[in-house]
């Protein structure tokens, strides 16, 4: 993901330079797709905090899965702001640099990982082909 990520910002990077340096034309628009992602990854994020409250039938209700898709940077010419947030998940140059963490924000936790010989075949080419439909989906909305 590390590697995505890099070449994701260097290729935008010289997008954006190269249309500054020409001045013409028009920007190709730029997205980061995340497929694969873990559906219960908002559970995670909010199960603690509501989990104390009387109710616990109301709070099972709230919490829906989200698609296994997420769309980190939308599909638009980059600029300033999509570079800073490709930037912000850049693996750190520096021990204590603070970097977003995507494999903790949307992959299963360590407990929940399943071995590829467990994991079934079908539900790896379900994976891609939400991917890819999601990736088509996001292109035809596109202006």
């Amino acid at each position: 993901m590390d590697v995505a990520v890099t070449a994701a910002h260097r290729f935008m990077r010289m997008k954006i330079k190269e249309v500054a340096e020409t001045k013409g034309g028009k920007r190709d628009a730029m997205g980061v797709l995340l497929y694969g992602c873990d559906p219960n990854r908002a559970m995670r994020d909010t199960g603690s905090p509501k989990s104390s409250g009387s109710g616990d039938d109301d709070s099972g209700e709230e919490r829906e899965e989200l698609p296994a898709t997420e769309e980190l940077i939308e599909l638009h010419p980059p600029g300033g702001e999509q570079v800073r947030n490709i930037q912000e998940c850049l693996p750190p140059d520096e021990i204590h640099q603070m970097q977003r963490n995507l494999r903790k924000e949307y992959s299963r936790g360590k407990s929940e990982v399943v071995s590829v010989e467990d994991e079934d075949e079908d539900d790896m080419v379900c994976n891609i082909l939400q991917g890819l439909t999601a990736a088509m989906k996001i292109f035809a909305n596109s202006k």
